[in-house]
């Protein structure tokens, strides 16, 4: 009322308006869910199964030479385990896209925020966790402390 009573927007603007913004935050969750997503397909996952296949390689070394390692084993089943999470939570973030990007307007908005946002935290905290395991030489994207600390 404020708007229309001071001459300012009549209802049909401010409807279209509010589509407007609507189309544009749904685009941008769109192209931030796509982008995480091949992040995670071309980056991640990647250096991911290299350090799984090389940690399996110690611990079959150690096995090898009659040893055990609690530690190596132990990180090989984190890997692992941090595997099928990430390909879980980037299974979910694509079938929530999806889901979201066949809806229109307010139904897509709703959509996106009790889906697609949720989707996306869950899968950028699986790939935080990755890093912290990924050796360095196999990790190609920049680490936080890199950007922070500009190469500390």
């Amino acid at each position: 009322m404020l708007f229309r009573s001071q001459g300012v927007f009549a209802r049909e603007e401010l409807e279209a308006r509010f589509e407007v913004l609507v189309e544009r935050y749904l685009k941008q969750l769109d192209i931030e869910a796509r982008t995480l997503a091949y992040l995670v397909r071309t980056h991640v996952a990647p250096a991911l199964e290299q350090q799984i296949a090389r940690t399996g390689g110690a611990v079959r070394a150690a096995r090898d030479a009659g040893l055990t390692s609690a530690s190596t084993a132990e990180k090989l089943g984190r890997l692992v385990k941090h595997a099928d999470a990430l390909a879980s939570a980037l299974g979910t973030l694509q079938a929530r896209g999806a889901r979201v990007g066949a809806l229109h307007g307010e139904q897509a908005l709703a959509a996106a925020s009790a889906e697609l946002v949720p989707a996306l935290v869950e899968l950028r905290a699986s790939a935080d966790a990755i890093e912290a395991e990924i050796a360095d030489d196999l990790w190609t994207l920049p680490r936080y402390r890199e950007l922070l600390f500009l190469g500390v």
